[in-house]
């Protein structure tokens, strides 16, 4: 059946496939974009926050931790593994989208499974390996979707971004050094 430009196939009665799904893959490129960003600005708020001061800022995420010496150490912990757990992987689908090819190419595909009812989830699939760089290279066996992943990523760099703030030094009218939230 074609609705618009988009063809519904139906797979069975509980699962159908919803082709010409452009939209929420672009969604997703743009939000793992700006969750790069992120990251990179946090850099700057790192640096002045923590660093020695009078040098320039590092040209990374984890060059800046390493270099900011005055980090707490539990903020220290939670950004190091924040990067381990999201940005390694973020950072390649990034550069998978920025430099070689965007995830969209050739999936735009929208597969819903029905849950109960009139009830349906919806998956867009992700590619397990995109520091493979290459649309035929891509592999799916983790069964990856682009919806719990950018939500899953959209909810860290809040929650980092947040952590930082809340750790950052300011000064009060007497001088004294006061976290933010304290």
């Amino acid at each position: 059946e074609i609705v618009g430009m988009r063809q519904l196939i139906p797979l069975d009665d509980d699962r159908s496939s919803f082709g010409g799904q452009c939209e929420p893959y672009y969604e997703a490129e743009a939000l793992i974009t700006a969750a790069r960003r992120a990251y990179d600005a946090l850099r700057y708020i790192l640096w002045k926050s923590f660093g020695p001061g009078g040098k320039d800022t590092p040209s990374n995420f984890i060059k800046t931790i390493t270099a900011c010496e005055r980090i707490p150490c539990g903020l220290r912990k939670s950004l190091c593994d924040s990067w381990q757990t999201y940005g390694v992987k973020m950072t390649a689908y990034r550069d998978c989208i920025q430099h070689y090819v965007p995830i969209t190419f050739h999936l735009q595909t929208a597969s819903m499974e029905r849950v109960s009812g009139d009830v349906w989830t919806l998956h867009l699939r992700l590619p397990d390996n995109p520091e493979c760089k290459s649309q035929k290279g891509f592999a799916f066996a983790g069964n990856l979707d682009a919806l719990t992943y950018c939500w899953e990523l959209a909810n860290e760099i809040v929650r980092i971004a947040t952590e930082v703030f809340v750790n950052v030094p300011t000064a009060t009218n007497g001088g004294e050094i006061k976290r933010v939230g304290s």
